[in-house]
């Protein structure tokens, strides 16, 4: 989010310092009082809508770094190439995008975005993946509760077992009680380790359904269009993430029992452990919201760039001219 108000561009322009006090997105800059009035009068901004500098500013600092200018030619997006995803201006398509098929006039792909279903598909796929944090935090934090539990279990048949030999026994069973707590601990430790990821996460995908409502009430459609499309690749990877997450052995479910040595009831001084501090991993069982599987595209009118030597020339008029016609003609370049 900014901080500092921008200043007025025509004002700067002719070299004044006045704060703004609306963003004018076409423009791509701010206007005070005086050129805001002069803004909306002239033939070619004024249809131009403006936002309160204050409601432009709510913006995330990366959405206030998108401007309709290229900052390779300085010139104005006006196509957008689906591959690789972006917009270009006209020395873009000549220089680079000579080859490309998948082409058409930016105005097209952004018109009405925020009011898309692309756009709402984004804004859902996001608060499905806030909502399954959820769910796999709560999970967790239910594991970190059983394990304590089951903790507070083996060390009672521990104490059990131990009533019923004599003292020499003592250090064995400090010893097991020493490896209980380091397997609880340890196993504890990767869950833990893995909430703070999850949490981390959890807080930036918040982060950005905040920055989504000020998106779809504040940023250009050009802006929206860019920030939203970064936006569902991170949303997505997330859902590939969970996914991945579910499936593996990190997200099985953590158990701790005892493996009691069956010698241990014909007690002899030979024995030196109670048994065993194990782990059990099951799997989690959780309900996942979970997107349709086919991901939603971001749609937007094709223009054919088809090769020169597909284009048929059709006759439209036949021009006669005297015999006497003579001469020759040289273009600037010489030819």
């Amino acid at each position: 989010m900014a901080t500092s108000t921008p200043m007025c561009g025509i004002c700067d322009l002719r070299h004044i310092s006045k704060s703004s006090v609306v963003w004018c997105p076409e423009c791509d800059e701010g206007l005070c009082g005086n050129c805001k009035e002069h803004d909306t009068l002239s033939k070619s901004s004024r249809n131009h809508s403006v936002i309160a500098v204050s409601d432009y500013q709510k913006l995330p600092s990366d959405v206030l770094k998108i401007t309709l200018i290229c900052s390779e030619h300085n010139e104005q997006y006006q196509i957008y190439c689906k591959k690789p995803e972006s917009p270009c201006c006209i020395r873009c398509i000549s220089e680079n995008h000579n080859s490309c098929k998948e082409i058409c006039p930016l105005e097209d792909v952004i018109h009405n975005f925020k009011t898309s279903s692309a756009f709402q598909e984004i804004e859902q796929t996001l608060k499905e993946v806030a909502e399954n944090h959820e769910r796999i935090i709560q999970n967790r934090k239910k594991n970190l509760k059983s394990l304590k539990d089951l903790k507070g279990k083996i060390r009672n048949e521990i104490q059990q077992f131990r009533l019923k030999i004599n003292s020499h026994l003592d250090q064995i069973h400090d010893s097991l009680i020493k490896k209980l707590d380091e397997t609880e601990e340890r196993e504890c430790e990767k869950i833990c380790n893995l909430l703070k990821q999850l949490e981390k996460k959890e807080q930036e995908i918040k982060e950005f359904q905040s920055d989504i409502a000020n998106i779809k009430q504040y940023a250009s459609e050009f802006q929206s269009f860019l920030a939203m499309q970064h936006i569902d690749k991170i949303a997505t990877e997330s859902v590939k993430l969970l996914q991945e997450l579910l499936s593996s052995d990190t997200f099985k479910e953590t158990r701790l029992y005892l493996h009691l040595d069956k010698g241990l009831e014909r007690f002899s001084s030979n024995f030196k452990t109670f048994g065993d501090i194990c782990t059990d991993y099951k799997p989690t069982v959780i309900d996942i919201v979970r997107r349709k599987n086919v991901q939603a595209q971001l749609v937007f009118p094709k223009m054919y760039t088809g090769s020169i030597d597909d284009i048929n020339l059709n006759l439209i008029q036949t021009i006669k001219i005297g015999s006497d016609n003579k001469g020759c003609t040289f273009l600037g370049d010489g030819q």
